[in-house]
């Protein structure tokens, strides 16, 4: 049985003639959960912002296909878009302090969400309501819902959000860095709270990260995105255990070591991700890649297989840095 909700074919988002997403390709069951990691400036919000189809007006998008429950979406209008949005797609960003309206009591933000997408009375909704903020572990729900988001902490606004996101049941999830503005502790609320309403709930779920951490939290399978493309991808398993690409393998470098000397110093990435006007010609990694060689500066490499369960790479070395 084909347990696929979301599936995207060859995406790309251009701005002035300049491409800022390249090719992006890849397929979500119901109830998993995909993460795309990379620096600030890789893409990875970008690529959210296409799949709601909520790009700037000088971008454009376009796709070989993009598939949501098995309905071709690339095409659609803006007036089909808002009956998707909300219903079948959802998102969530980093600053629900700041998505959310200060002028209205939450629990008339949820039930507006309820009511925009279904002919409910106001008592229906309120019921609806209330029971998406229990689930989502807000206590005392009646009394949240009269309150304003300032009255709140970051970590229960987060929640209003996931709530509003999740209230109409939608296939998809998009949750665009939604632990970056909060605590430790929060963040790792948050993040459980997101992989059982997954696993509860069946909703497929794409996380944008630059935190590999919060990867190897939550994420069933993995992307990672350097300067618009995707330079590796596959299982959570596979990737952290056998990195193919050389900034696959600095990101895992990166995470600070629990283990080890106090004062031990941390590994970093030299340089920054490039600008979109000034792309290096062959692998955009190049100019940072420890392993470049004369055809990494001429040829842009293939996302090609690297091993098993479905493990992708695009490094015209990655054979010679096995092992």
């Amino acid at each position: 049985m084909n347990d696929t909700v979301f599936d995207v074919q060859n995406l790309s988002v251009g701005i002035d003639a300049k491409n800022i997403v390249e090719n992006i390709a890849f397929s979500l069951g119901k109830g998993k959960i995909l993460a795309l990691v990379g620096e600030s400036g890789c893409g990875k919000s970008m690529t959210a912002l296409s799949l709601m189809k909520l790009l700037p007006k000088q971008a454009v998008l376009s796709a070989d296909s993009i598939k949501l429950l098995g309905k071709e979406i690339s095409s659609y209008s803006e007036k089909e878009m808002q009956q998707v949005r909300g219903n079948e797609i959802s998102i969530i960003f980093q600053e629900p302090s700041s998505d959310l309206d200060p002028l209205m009591t939450v629990g008339k933000q949820i039930m507006e969400a309820i009511q925009s997408h279904s002919h409910c009375s106001a008592k229906d909704a309120r019921g609806k309501a209330l029971s998406i903020l229990q689930r989502v572990g807000i206590p005392d729900p009646a009394e949240r819902m009269k309150q304003y988001p300032f009255e709140l902490s970051g970590g229960m606004c987060q929640r209003i959000m996931i709530a509003m996101a999740l209230v109409c049941k939608p296939a998809v999830l998009l949750a665009d860095e939604p632990t970056t503005a909060l605590d430790v502790t929060i963040q790792a609320q948050i993040l459980h709270l997101i992989k059982e309403l997954a696993s509860d709930m069946g909703t497929a779920v794409i996380i944008i990260t630059h935190d590999m951490g919060v990867v190897a939290e939550i994420a069933d399978d993995v992307a990672v995105m350097y300067a618009g493309n995707i330079v590796e991808s596959g299982n959570v398993e596979s990737i952290f255990s056998h990195p193919e690409h050389p900034y696959t393998r600095a990101l895992l470098a990166s995470i600070p070591a629990l283990s080890g000397e106090r004062k031990q110093k941390l590994n970093t990435i030299r340089g920054v991700v490039p600008d979109p006007s000034a792309w290096p010609k062959g692998c955009r990694f190049n100019t940072r890649c420890d392993f470049a060689q004369k055809e990494c500066f001429q040829e842009i490499p293939l996302l090609l297989s690297v091993g098993e369960d479905n493990h992708k790479a695009a490094c015209h070395n990655c054979l010679k840095l096995q092992g």
